[in-house]
């Protein structure tokens, strides 16, 4: 979850340089592996050394690339920030439920009492359990393009 958007970036970066260098090779190289150049020409007023007037044409060439521009770009600093947020709760629950009953008789064996005893004895409990755990983590990431070596 946080490398994601780093990825991200690297992978835009160089799908940049990658069209970076697509373009130069479609723009800027002729199909025989040389730079495209541009030949203007223009004219310029000359005195010859007799002192007669007149004109001169001169070429200057320039590569191709050198006048339309190249497209470059680059991911020079990427913040990336998010804030989660975990929560969890648990309830565990135990019920015990307990029934007895208890049956007797007396009978003597002198006297003609008798005597029946009968008694149910229910015991019921609950006991509930609750956890409640939140944590909140803060992400704050920087990444900044490196200087290239100036100094080989």
């Amino acid at each position: 979850m946080i490398p994601a958007p780093l990825v991200a970036t690297i992978q835009a970066q160089s799908q940049m340089s990658h069209m970076l260098a697509q373009y130069v090779q479609d723009v800027g190289i002729d199909s025989d592996g040389n730079v495209r150049m541009v030949t203007m020409k223009y004219s310029e007023s000359t005195v010859d050394t007799q002192g007669n007037p007149g004109t001169q044409d001169r070429y200057i060439q320039a590569p191709f690339l050198a006048l339309t521009g190249i497209p470059n770009l680059a991911i020079e600093d990427v913040n990336i920030a998010f804030d989660l947020e975990v929560t969890t709760a648990e309830e565990d629950v135990t019920k015990n439920n307990a029934d007895s009953t208890v049956n007797t008789e007396y009978k003597s064996i002198w006297s003609p009492v008798t005597a029946k005893f009968s008694g149910t004895v229910s015991h019921s409990s609950e006991q509930t359990r609750r956890t409640d755990t939140r944590a909140k983590y803060s992400f704050n990431v920087n990444a900044r393009s490196r200087q290239l070596l100036k100094d080989l």
